[in-house]
């Protein structure tokens, strides 16, 4: 008796549900709004955006400072960026442990505005990232004189000797670091 009457509850329970299910109304309404964009920004570094780059240095001689032209780098990405440094070597000799450099950042007709860094080995550049420059926009330029000088105590082994490097110009977004490989082992990723 007592399973009868649960199964007559349960019975007259889903009944009910149905019944209140299917009379209950209510209003709705939906608005759709189509062409939404979602677009990553860009950090962009593009040789016709440079002057003066390449850079020579000829007839060095131990003891004596050599300044590089006005080198420009202009920045094309969508977002804020930093700039950083760095060398590796493309061909030819190790000079690497004789040179002393600094970077100075001075205005478009070459006057001088700091000193990005002080003298350095040429090392260093091989070594490790310097940040030149920070919080970049589109369009914004930057340039530089880089000066360079072989160190007075250079012995005669070293005349006539000459090396190619490569010089990197990295953007990375504003606020983050350069990379983690040392610019003498970086290959840039397109």
């Amino acid at each position: 008796m007592f399973k009868k009457i649960t199964i007559s509850m349960v019975m007259i329970g889903i009944t009910l549900a149905a019944v209140t299910t299917a009379t209950v109304a209510y209003f709705t309404d939906t608005l759709s709004i189509n062409n939404n964009t979602f677009a990553t920004g860009t950090v962009d570094l593009d040789d016709t955006w440079t002057s003066g780059l390449p850079f020579n240095f000829s007839n060095l001689t131990p003891g004596n400072e050599s300044i590089s032209e006005v080198l420009g780098v202009g920045y094309g990405g969508s977002i804020p960026a930093d700039l950083y440094f760095g060398a590796k070597a493309q061909s030819g000799d190790n000079l690497k442990d004789i040179l002393e450099y600094y970077i100075e950042e001075v205005d478009s007709s070459g006057t001088h505005i700091s000193n990005v860094t002080g003298w350095n080995g040429v090392v260093n550049a091989f070594a490790g990232w310097t940040k030149i420059a920070e919080n970049l926009n589109s369009s914004d330029w930057k340039y530089y004189k880089i000066h360079l000088r072989v160190l007075s105590t250079t012995d005669n082994n070293y005349q006539g000797k000459s090396a190619t490097n490569i010089i990197f110009i990295h953007a990375v977004q504003h606020g983050q670091s350069a990379p983690t490989t040392a610019p003498w082992e970086y290959t840039p990723t397109p």
